[in-house]
């Protein structure tokens, strides 16, 4: 990380910082009179406390045992880090510390002994001489705090995206934690508030390499954690819903989508900063991600852009090549290749009928796909594999390759779901003999691989729109059933409209009110029992739409007549 002594012009320090730090250091300089040569029965400690910068502060001892076999340690602190309710005088065997605890029991306190970086802690031991001395420096080190929080909050003031994206790429960078090293860069993406963080790690011996794309905008700002293990320290955030939107590449091969990412530091100030930097930047790189999203203004708009987003994607050695035709009644067509096998599957839907409120991207180990649930779970997505039915089905989904292009991908599925179902326009007359004329037309012969289903519906008497017959042939391979059936529209409850599957038809299933068995049924040509419900099958999903809404219309406004 670069040294925040060559602080750039950017940084705005506050008028009233320099008499804050100028408190400070005069705490430094008491502390350090203060604290004299402590000795007990085993060792002598002789210590020394000094302003580092800021509200940093430095306490090093050398500690010379009866041999004379010394040691010297090192810790910078930050006072804000401090919990104020946490100090206190503590007494072991001959010698009492004072001891200065970490907000949240957090590791911050870095200390190297004899030149190497021992483990992180959440607590640092000052040595007193009796406790009179320990509650000064307690006392002394308390009424700091404040001051130091002031000084950690109004340290950096970086304006606007551009410079926070520039303090960003500019203060994440080399860290070694005295055994491994991290050589770091990040950098802007072609996508606004996107980053590419690059990270080679070497113990001497072995390196990797480790790749993470990510965009700020998603970053949530609850997440900001300091990561310490051992004497390693970091920042640590996620992603909001924890999806794993995090591209990840190890050694220049992809690996399974994160949601996470650490950045490496050389101590908790450097990550601090970064903690604070980054929360100011989530809501502008919000603002710039928005105002990136496509603009359309309609369903063809819309479902164009769409198109363009739906591409080829490989995952591992499996070539995933997607095309979706641009129309609200739509075709999405993947075919899925290896080495040594293809397979084709193709999903034809209407986006009206895909729900908006639970269309989401989904993450699982290295592909991400836009899932599209239909509305009601209703199935009426018509899925065939390698041009063989399969049926239908209660959703569709694509793959995408990364957040950049899912996000997009979302914005646009909205955009098409919501014009779409504007736009929509019943396809048969207003007036109510013409949807009995339309629905006879549209009730015909349907025939799925080795099965056909004849049907027609038909007047019962001349001039009268109500009464209907409905005839229904099925044929599956050599055998068939015939059957036939008398009724009123007008006794079908509207309500029970709606679509239904069999097997792999779509059909629309009806109920007369109140379920009375008033249908007439023959069967195979003779009488047989009454019964209150049928189901037309039907050709495709909008077909069916159709005989939905004229169905439930005709039945409104043939009652009482």
């Amino acid at each position: 990380m670069k040294t925040y002594r060559n602080i750039s012009l950017i940084f705005l320090i506050s008028l009233s910082f320099p008499v804050i730090a100028q408190d400070l250091g005069e705490l430094a300089g008491k502390l350090q009179a203060t604290l004299s040569k402590v000795e007990t029965a085993s060792a002598t400690y002789e210590q020394e406390v000094k302003l580092v910068e800021f509200s940093t502060l430095n306490y090093s001892f050398k500690e010379t045992d009866k041999k004379g076999v010394t040691n010297t340690y090192s810790t910078d602190f930050n006072l804000a880090d401090i919990d104020p309710y946490a100090v206190r005088e503590e007494t072991q065997k001959d010698i009492i510390y004072v001891v200065l605890a970490a907000k949240n029991k957090q590791k911050v306190f870095k200390t190297v002994k004899n030149g190497k970086t021992e483990p992180y802690d959440n607590e640092l031991r000052i040595h007193s001489q009796n406790i009179d001395q320990a509650r000064e420096v307690s006392e002394m080190i308390k009424k700091a705090l404040p001051s130091a929080e002031k000084i950690s909050a109004s340290k950096l003031k970086v304006e606007g995206y551009d410079n926070m994206r520039k303090w960003l790429e500019e203060h994440v960078g080399k860290v070694s934690d005295g055994t491994r090293t991290y050589d770091q860069t990040l950098k802007e993406q072609e996508h606004p508030a996107s980053f590419l963080l690059l990270q080679i790690e070497s113990d001497g011996k072995t390196s990797h390499q480790e790749e993470f794309l990510f965009n700020v905008a998603d970053i949530n700002p609850n997440s900001l954690f300091f990561k310490v293990s051992g004497n390693t320290f970091g920042l640590e955030f996620g992603v909001m819903d924890r999806l794993k939107s995090i591209g990840a590449r190890r050694d220049g091969q992809p690996r399974p989508f994160e949601d996470k990412v650490l950045i490496y530091t050389n101590n908790a100030d450097e990550a601090r900063d970064l903690r604070t930097i980054i929360s100011m930047m989530v809501p502008l790189a919000q603002a710039k991600v928005k105002a990136s999203l496509p603009s359309v203004t309609n369903a063809n708009e819309a479902i164009a852009k769409l198109v363009e987003l739906v591409k080829d994607v490989r995952i591992g050695t499996t070539t995933y090549s997607q095309s979706l035709t641009d129309k609200c009644l739509t075709t999405l067509t993947i075919t899925q290749q290896t080495a040594s096998s293809a397979s084709k599957n193709t999903y034809t839907f209407n986006w009206m009928d895909v729900n908006p409120n639970l269309a989401h991207l989904q993450v699982s180990g290295e592909k991400m796909t836009m899932e599209l649930p239909i509305m009601e779970k209703h199935k009426l997505v018509n899925h065939s594999k390698d041009d063989k039915a399969v049926g239908y089905e209660a959703d569709a989904s694509f793959y995408v390759e990364g957040m950049e292009a899912g996000r997009r991908v979302r914005f646009l599925v909205d955009k098409a779901i919501g014009y779409c179902k504007a736009n929509y326009k019943e396809t048969f007359p207003s007036d109510t003999p013409g949807m009995v004329k339309w629905m006879m037309s549209t009730v015909g012969e349907v025939s799925i691989e080795q099965n056909t289903i004849k049907q027609a519906l038909e007047p019962v008497e001349e001039g009268n729109i109500d009464k209907v017959k409905y005839s229904r042939v099925e044929i599956k391979g050599t055998s068939s059933t015939q059957e036939v059936f008398e009724f009123n529209l007008s006794d079908i409850n509207p309500a029970s409209v709606n679509f239904e599957v069999s097997g792999k038809f779509l059909t629309v299933k009806f109920e007369t009110n109140f379920k009375n068995k008033i249908i007439k049924a023959y069967k195979a040509g003779k009488i047989a029992p009454y019964v209150y419900q049928l189901e037309f099958a039907m050709a495709d999903t909008e077909s069916a739409r159709g005989m939905i809404s004229a169905l439930k219309k005709c039945a409104e406004n043939l009652k009482g007549k």
